[in-house]
């Protein structure tokens, strides 16, 4: 059982770790783990400091102490595994436990995590999750501000009228992030400009965006046919940057011809929160190959239906197609005008952006959110 002073610490410390006060929040946890440095939930929270603030290093030794005086307990070999990940040592990031005691997660998204690191056999998916968490070193970044890209432009889409304050306050942030390396500020779409959009320049999406039954279909519609014709950077509207997102970006936009796609924390699984799209993308011009003039009113209206039309599921399908492809291209004689890996390249959750804020957005305890209006 936790001591009651801990719990105060840790309440605390919590509070300061979500307004992005990194040192203060160290220190303030520092005091409590000199008394006692090897105790769990103080070493957890060091380490999700230590990830928050980009240190990855310091990270490592957190999640290593973890392993070392806990090892019946699974959080330490998650953390050190995805730590080594994110610094890059793809060949030692593996230490599976070390005692038939330690039993896998209960939670079934770190459950999830725990069978990719551990019990899942490699596949050429996976490895390009694997190597989706390494970060950009700061220090390392030689970035020419004289090399031509694309005019890359940022867009979101927000049907329900003028969005909430929490998310203005977000896209604040990104517009900071991009003014700073040169990219043009969030550009924000509503149902009326994003319907002409699509009449203008992608009518085959006429129907699926009419007949959405939701607005997160709206969303899912718009961002693909908007990809068609411009090199752009679709981010959802509460996805929520790191530490280090401003130069992993930076190294993103360099290539004006490589997609990249984000691949979730705990798993080798596409979400179709973030994009980054060349006009030229194969990959978003077979999406829409595949989704084009889909009807919503013959669909059942239910999560299935928003997942797998033009959500996530579908995005997956498409890399599904691209990664058969690869592996046998030397033996396919088929001429199809498939992406190719070398044209892709990819992020996650877990080092890039976050999907959600660090802190509960209000309308998303609303039936604003679409989790909480569609069964």
């Amino acid at each position: 059982m936790i001591m009651v002073g801990i719990k105060e610490i840790n309440e605390s410390t919590k509070a300061l770790l979500r307004n992005q006060k990194y040192n203060e929040a160290l220190r303030n946890l520092q005091n409590e783990l000199d008394k006692q440095p090897n105790q769990i939930d103080l070493l957890s929270l060091a380490s999700d400091i230590c990830r928050a603030s980009g240190d990855y290093v310091r990270a490592l030794d957190y999640a290593q102490r973890l392993v070392a005086h806990h090892p019946h307990d699974w959080s330490g070999y998650l953390r050190q595994a995805q730590d080594k990940l994110s610094l890059g040592q793809l060949h030692s990031y593996l230490e599976t436990p070390a005692t038939e005691s330690c039993q896998p997660p209960s939670d079934p998204e770190h459950y999830r995590l725990w069978k990719t690191l551990f019990t899942i056999k490699t596949s050429l998916k996976r490895e390009h999750w694997l190597r989706s968490h390494n970060v950009v070193d700061p220090q390392q970044d030689h970035y020419d501000g004289n090399q031509k890209t694309c005019a890359w432009q940022p867009f979101q889409y927000w049907s329900q009228g003028k969005p909430p304050e929490q998310i203005q306050a977000i896209t604040s942030i990104w517009n900071n992030i991009f003014t700073s390396i040169g990219v043009a500020p969030i550009k924000l779409f509503n149902k009326d400009s994003a319907l002409t959009y699509i009449k203008n320049h992608c009518p085959e999406l006429v129907i699926s965006f009419t007949t959405a039954f939701h607005y997160a279909i709206e969303a899912d519609v718009f961002r693909v046919a908007y990809a068609q014709k411009n090199d752009c950077i679709w981010l959802d509207s509460d996805l929520y940057p790191q530490r280090y997102t401003k130069h992993l970006l930076k190294a993103l936009l360099r290539s004006n011809s490589t997609t990249t796609l984000m691949f979730r924390w705990n798993s080798p699984r596409i979400c179709n929160g973030f994009f980054i799209s060349p006009s030229s993308s194969i990959f978003f011009a077979n999406l829409l190959e595949t989704t084009k003039e889909i009807d919503f009113r013959s669909l059942p209206k239910n999560k299935h239906t928003v997942i797998s039309t033009f959500g996530p599921w579908r995005y997956n399908a498409e890399l599904e197609k691209i990664l058969e492809q690869h592996q046998s291209k030397f033996s396919d004689q088929s001429t199809s005008r498939t992406a190719d890996l070398e044209d892709i390249t990819f992020v996650n959750d877990h080092t890039f952006a976050y999907v959600t804020p660090p802190y509960t957005l209000d309308y998303k305890t609303t039936s604003a959110s679409w989790q909480n209006s569609i069964p």
